[in-house]
């Protein structure tokens, strides 16, 4: 039985016993598919999505031993559950939120990565605001959308749908009125990559911040907007997936693409926010698509309607974020597979042919995003290679925190003459140092080779600088000469590769020139105790001691380049006393305290923080802790350490502290020869107008540092950052009377203590709360 249908009079007979299907295909289009904006307006970068000026690449795992392959333009993304693939999981990734789906990864799933460069850093200018004591309130997504760099690394990965209509075997019109729908969901936490103490950190995280707090993470557990700076572009809390019409915006052109060529002039307006509109009457926050009805030429020569919708994935780039998108197809409010055509119920099929059933949509692979952080140059003194340290072993560390570091593109060398003219023109001139610079003897290649600052300026005070507390030589004018030495090769180095000056102009103020990070590598830079700095303008400087092997130059490398990425200190100093507990066992034991300016044991894992590739106190195999992960990964480390969202956590990470009596042995200010005596529980005798300083010491953790050497650990938990030393400081401390008085002693350099003074006879019971736990020592004035 036949009836004359419209269209094309060729093919106006069809058989109504033939199925009507849709054929639906996801394309991607190609990074260069939209057109940069180049403009560098600091006020427009705060807008989201900002000027879109990203650099990105598209890669697909091909293989299960890592291997990968760039996306080309026009390349289908495929359905991942397809017509066989059966089972409960398939079904909950396959299906809509309102139609019981999940986030879970199907059986068969694929994977993509955004890899999105981000060749930023601290600047000079406010390299110690951003990593030093001021680093407390100073958030890094805040410090990139102040200075307009929001817009280099927001990316718009640009996709296009396509929907065909079959009758049978045949091409057919699509018909107007029809809309995509698409779902954006929050696919599983990637954590096989990350192993031990770091593994435990985050899964514990995403465990908390999953849609259902404290239950094992299936998904949603992607960047939550009070980690972003509370952007639109990131997931709310207690809610499936993503808001798929802020993440998702049309695709406007100037002149519409053809379906299958990828030549486009784009519109100077690249997109336009998507509608708001709910789409099926139970997706509200799904993102609707209009398809817009384009001539496709068939192969026989005839042209039919396809329906297409292009539209751009803007999400918060924060590395390792799964997304997945679910595509169907409706017509008003109907899925199309409510509807019937030719007397048949109509049929969804992907762009192999498997037909979708209903409630299942196309299911894309996950989308993972990643940064690509490279090196520009690398300047080489002291007759360096290139083999020097293990560029492999830091590639693969920061793989692990969805950051994919690329060797450096070039190596220069430092000449030993402009070695040694470098050195004449910063340091001052002057009848002890003109004739050692004079002396050819003194500046021999085998002198260069051996160290970078010659044996007889060591005892020069050019060299020394200030002292410190005990009188020791700082070396802080080394330092700087050191620092502009490696400013003076860089920017040399910069004009023979043509790369801009990092620390002139805009590479250093707006840094949109593109460019990595920039290296200084020694040898040996004794007499300084330093073997490396970040000096800011994503330049930074470290060394190969000459007794150490490349492992060790390797780790202060990873170390520099986490400064690089705004990442402070865990432990940096400690301090040796001898340690008895309430059992009566003796010790030696190093003590650590949170005031130095130069420790943030609030930014690391404190099960970690002794091995964190951020302490003085790592092994040379170090690797960031956890929460060194989740702020190289573009979390706001500010708000994860306010007390209502992860700080406690972070505490308790800490354990509960014990109280222990300092005892002084009367020789300096300092700690030297003084002596600790746990108290904790017990009693104190006080006279009256004596006085006694009280510590409050974490657990003890067994840490081995970069030589080799075993050590126990203790962190001060008498005052704690990150509030100020006055104040919330001590809020932990209270006593239940006034027969002794409290005070705070910083003249301890192993940290500030609580100062007990007896004030009159009786007993005073002194409480420090930390992590949910009280411990108490009681002080009887006598």
């Amino acid at each position: 039985m036949t009836k004359t249908t419209s269209g094309h009079p060729e093919r106006r007979r069809v058989s109504t016993l033939l199925p009507v299907r849709y054929q639906v295909s996801i394309i991607y289009l190609g990074d260069s598919r939209i057109r940069p904006d180049m403009s560098s307006d600091p006020a427009a970068d705060m807008m989201i999505p900002p000027p879109y000026r990203c650099r990105y690449r598209l890669l697909e795992h091909v293989g299960a031993d890592g291997a990968e392959r760039s996306v080309a333009p026009l390349t289908p993304i495929p359905n991942q559950v397809r017509e066989f693939d059966t089972g409960a999981t398939n079904d909950a990734a396959a299906k809509f939120f309102s139609a019981g789906g999940t986030a879970v990864n199907p059986t068969r799933d694929g994977v993509y990565k955004v890899m999105v460069t981000d060749n930023h850093g601290t600047r000079t200018a406010e390299n110690l605001d951003l990593l030093g004591n001021n680093g407390d309130t100073n958030s890094n997504p805040a410090y990139y959308k102040a200075r307009g760099w929001m817009g280099d690394v927001i990316p718009a990965v640009p996709f296009r749908i396509v929907v065909r209509r079959f009758i049978g075997n045949d091409q057919f019109d699509v018909p107007a009125g029809f809309k995509a729908v698409v779902q954006v969901k929050d696919a599983k936490e990637e954590l096989d990559q990350n192993d031990g103490r770091r593994r435990t950190f985050l899964n514990d995280f995403f465990k908390k911040y999953n849609r259902n707090d404290g239950h094992d993470t299936e998904g949603d557990d992607n960047m939550l907007a009070r980690f972003a700076q509370d952007s639109e572009l990131a997931r709310e809390a207690n809610q499936h997936g993503y808001n798929a019409t802020k993440v998702l915006r049309k695709l406007t052109y100037a002149s519409q693409p053809l379906i299958a060529t990828s030549s486009a002039t784009l519109a100077q307006q690249q997109w336009s926010d998507t509608s708001p509109s709910q789409a099926a009457g139970s997706e509200a926050r799904a993102a609707k698509f209009d398809l817009e009805l384009k001539d496709e030429t068939l192969p026989n020569g005839t042209t039919v309607k396809t329906g297409i919708a292009d539209f751009v994935f803007t999400p918060w780039p924060a590395g390792g974020d799964n997304h997945r998108f679910l595509i169907g197809l409706f017509k008003g409010s109907d899925d199309i597979r409510d509807t019937r055509e030719q007397r048949r119920t109509v049929q969804l099929t992907d762009d192999q042919n498997s037909v979708i059933r209903k409630p299942r949509m196309y299911t894309t692979p996950r989308f993972v995003f990643w940064r690509r952080i490279e090196w520009a140059l690398c300047v080489l003194a002291n007759n360096l290679d290139e083999n020097a340290l293990d560029w492999d072993a830091i590639i693969a560390m920061y793989r692990k925190c969805f950051i994919e570091v690329s060797r450096p593109a070039h190596f220069t060398r430092l000449a030993r003459t402009a070695w040694r003219q470098m050195l004449r023109d910063l340091i001052p001139q002057n009848a002890t140092t003109t004739p050692i610079f004079n002396d050819d003897t003194k500046w021999t290649d085998a002198v260069y080779t051996e160290r970078f600052f010659p044996t007889d300026l060591h005892p020069l005070p050019e060299l020394r600088g200030p002292q410190d507390a005990n009188g020791r030589d700082t070396f802080g004018n080394s330092m700087d000469i050191l620092d502009q030495c490696m400013r003076r090769a860089i920017r040399q180095a910069c004009t023979g590769f043509s790369l801009p000056d990092p620390g002139a102009g805009d590479a250093q103020t707006k840094q949109h020139d593109g460019n990595g990070a920039y290296m200084f590598l020694a040898h040996n830079t004794r007499p300084m105790t330093f073997l490396g700095a970040y000096t800011g303008d994503r330049m930074f400087w470290f060394s190969r001691p000459p007794d150490s092997p490349s492992a060790n130059a390797t780790s202060t490398g990873a170390h520099e380049f986490a400064h690089l990425r705004s990442i402070r200190h865990s432990f940096t100093r400690t301090d040796s006393y001898s340690f008895t507990d309430n059992g009566g066992t003796n010790k030696s034991i190093e003590v650590i305290n949170p005031r130095n300016g130069n420790i943030f044991h609030h930014d690391h894992d404190g099960h970690d923080a002794f091995a964190c590739l951020q302490a003085y106190t790592r092994p040379l195999n170090a690797e960031p802790c956890g929460l060194c992960a989740l702020c190289l990964r573009f979390y706001d480390r500010t708000v994860l350490q306010q007390a209502a969202n992860y700080k406690r956590e972070i505490d308790q990470r800490y354990g509960t502290p014990i109280l222990a009596a300092v005892t002084d042995s009367g020789g300096s200010a300092t700690n030297a020869g003084d002596t600790l005596n746990e108290c904790t529980g017990g009693t104190l005798n006080l006279a009256i107008g004596a006085t006694v300083d009280v510590l409050a010491l974490g657990p003890e953790f067994r840490f081995t540092d970069r030589g080799g050497t075993a050590s126990d650990g203790r962190l001060n938990l008498t005052w704690y950052r990150p509030q100020p030393i006055t104040g919330n400081g001590f809020a932990h401390w209270s006593k239940n009377n006034n027969r002794c008085g409290f005070a705070v002693a910083r003249d301890r350099t192993s940290g500030v203590c609580v100062r007990l003074t007896g004030a009159s006879a009786g007993d005073c019971v002194v409480s420090c709360t930390f992590n949910g736990t009280t411990v108490r020592v009681t002080i009887r004035v006598a």
